[in-house]
């Protein structure tokens, strides 16, 4: 039986700061949905946390851009999957309830614009099944194959360290690659390398396919098949993988005020991973500019509060040992 889990504050009371959603109707807010390449807790727990740190949510880890989670009008969920190949349930019980809600169709690309994933190594291809059960679902509503295009092409997908392809998905699609990362060295990889080599960079951006609504960029990383390895300060792709999640959910909390859709397409994407591309700014700098520029109206934690809380955390995980 799959499970989806939902990041809150730590407490007293909850001490992982994780709480299980039962119900469809427990989810009211946009979303980024992270999957993890394991299906198991320790996994699914650690691939939210790192999806809030990607946004620039105050984190364990880091205090990021500071951003309070229980003031941000965004869910940031986890989706622990029965490691069978069956993505029906999920779908019929879960995504698509929240996205034809309203059959109409401009509110149905709106309600997909909602929808953010996050996924790490092999779970890309969580995704890929699950789009495929939309797509079925979709068709059976009568809908056409450009409507559906349309509608999924407002998700977004957000994949690291990944060898499955995706260039056939509708969503608007990032992937982040470490051509250093031999467990994952694909054709992705190696265009990117001849690429860098031949420019002599340690980054290189480009589309997925010509006619696809996804780019992928490669960078020279420590070769570490680690999701962690993203978030290094000295790594890279840091500042662009934490400005495009960030800008995506951001998209999505201006989508939910206005009257207006503001979509996201992969012209969307390529501009943010240029400005925020580390390779000749240091990344301290380019996540410091992220972070002053990003609107959640939420509030945010000081530094000192950011380590009276690492305190804390540090308290709670002890009385959990114990």
């Amino acid at each position: 039986m799959y499970k989806i889990y939902k990041k809150c504050e730590k407490s007293v009371d909850n001490e992982y700061g994780i709480k299980e959603i039962k119900s469809v109707d427990e989810v009211n807010n946009p979303f980024l949905f992270c999957i993890a390449s394991k299906d198991d807790d320790s996994s699914t727990f650690g691939i939210i946390k790192e999806g809030a740190r990607a946004a620039r949510i105050r984190t364990t880890d880091e205090l990021a851009g500071g951003f309070k989670l229980d003031e941000i009008k965004v869910d940031f969920l986890g989706y622990k999957y029965d490691n069978d190949g069956n993505f029906k349930n999920i779908v019929d019980d879960f995504i698509y309830p929240l996205l034809s809600s309203e059959r109409e169709l401009s509110k149905m690309i709106k309600a997909a614009r909602r929808m953010n994933f996050f996924v790490y190594c092999n779970a890309a291809e969580v995704y890929v099944q699950i789009e495929k059960r939309l797509k079925e679902r979709l068709l059976t509503d009568g809908l056409s194959e450009n409507d559906i295009k349309r509608i999924l092409s407002q998700i977004s997908l957000v994949c690291i360290a990944t060898e499955i392809d995706v260039s056939n998905v509708y969503a608007t699609t990032a992937i982040f690659k470490d051509a250093n990362d031999k467990d994952v060295y694909d054709y992705i990889s190696k265009v990117g390398e001849k690429r860098m080599n031949y420019n002599n960079r340690m980054s290189t951006l480009g589309n997925l396919r010509t006619d696809g609504n996804g780019v992928a960029y490669v960078f020279y990383g420590d070769g570490e098949h680690n999701l962690k390895s993203y978030f290094n300060d000295n790594n890279i792709v840091k500042s662009s993988l934490c400005a495009t999640v960030s800008r995506l959910v951001e998209n999505s909390l201006k989508n939910e005020k206005s009257k207006d859709f503001i979509p996201i397409s992969s012209k969307t994407l390529i501009p943010i991973i240029l400005r925020y591309n580390a390779e000749f700014e240091n990344n301290d700098i380019l996540l410091n500019r992220l972070d002053n520029s990003l609107d959640y109206e939420a509030s945010r934690y000081s530094e000192n509060e950011h380590y009276e809380l690492k305190e804390f955390e540090e308290s709670l995980k002890k009385e959990n040992r114990l």
